[in-house]
């Protein structure tokens, strides 16, 4: 016992000792913690600010890079850690795994983006090496699939829809007659739909704008067709009893029976832009193509 201290204060003292003590272990487990963290351990921290300043479909993207890519291969490695063999190591897989450029290009910005934001909160050392350095730049070509559907390919891609599921047929149809993106389809209310005066609104559009769009006829009579309980119901309910998030799974399938190559392969944007370059230009009667697919 100290000189001076009665037992009651050397005992709280005491306990002053312990609870620094205690406290300093925590320090530094946390700041070991912190200095070691993984990827996967990273992933839910970065999302948090991604969230936030993010699109939609861009957050999307990366969400589904991370699930099919990032995560598999690469979680389990401390973010301090990563260096060009870890780089190496990605880009060779993503190359071996037949990935278009833009995709592989794209992997890499996602990773390069948390490897960021972790530098930003001083989590590691030194930014990421840039896409030159670590080869996963496409050195600014054009490697965006710019596929043109045939009438013949519309219609036989539309006939199997109607046999395997209708809610993925009138999704498609609506995509293929209006041109627009998968996501907005995905965001549509029925709010947005003004069947008397034949238009559309998207909202919260790629640009972050409104824009209208007038209706065909027949699309008012597709729309007509597909059940409306609420104005705030999304229009487009997939077979499970939920808004579509991604891409028919029938059309995925479909397009892959083909046996096409990476770069010839047909993909759900391919009908944006068969909309765009066919129907812009030549102003073919829509109806035209429900009625051979009828035929």
């Amino acid at each position: 016992m100290r000189q001076g201290l009665d037992p009651k204060q050397e005992q709280e003292l005491q306990k002053i000792r312990e609870q620094q003590k205690r406290e300093a272990e925590l320090s530094t487990l946390n700041r070991k913690k912190k200095e070691n963290i993984t990827l996967a351990e990273y992933w839910p921290q970065y999302l948090d600010t991604a969230q936030h300043k993010k699109g939609t479909p861009t957050l999307l993207k990366e969400k589904s890079h991370f699930a099919k890519w990032l995560s598999p291969n690469l979680e389990h490695i401390p973010l301090k850690e990563f260096d060009l063999d870890s780089w190496d190591f990605l880009v060779t897989l993503l190359k071996k795994s037949g990935l278009a450029p833009r995709t592989r290009e794209y992997i890499c910005l996602a990773l390069r983006q948390v490897l960021n934001h972790a530098f930003a909160r001083k989590i590691v050392p030194s930014a990421p090496p840039s896409s030159k350095v670590i080869g996963a730049t496409t050195n600014g070509k054009d490697n965006r699939r710019t596929r043109i559907l045939t009438d013949k390919e519309l219609c036989n891609i539309l006939k199997e829809l109607q046999k395997r599921s209708i809610p993925d047929y009138n999704f498609t149809l609506f995509c293929i007659l209006t041109g627009c993106r998968a996501s907005e389809a995905f965001k549509l209310k029925w709010s947005n739909v003004d069947l008397d005066k034949h238009e559309v609104t998207f909202h919260r559009t790629k640009n972050s704008e409104s824009r209208k769009m007038p209706l065909s006829g027949t699309l008012v009579e597709l729309l007509k067709n597909i059940p409306m309980n609420d104005p705030n119901d999304h229009v487009f309910i997939a077979t499970q009893g939920m808004p579509y998030s991604e891409i028919p799974s029938s059309f995925r399938k479909i397009v892959a029976e083909e046996g096409r190559s990476p770069h010839d392969r047909i993909v759900f944007h391919s009908l944006r832009h068969t909309a765009a370059t066919k129907w812009g230009r030549s102003n073919i009667p829509l109806r035209d193509l429900i009625v051979r697919v009828s035929t």
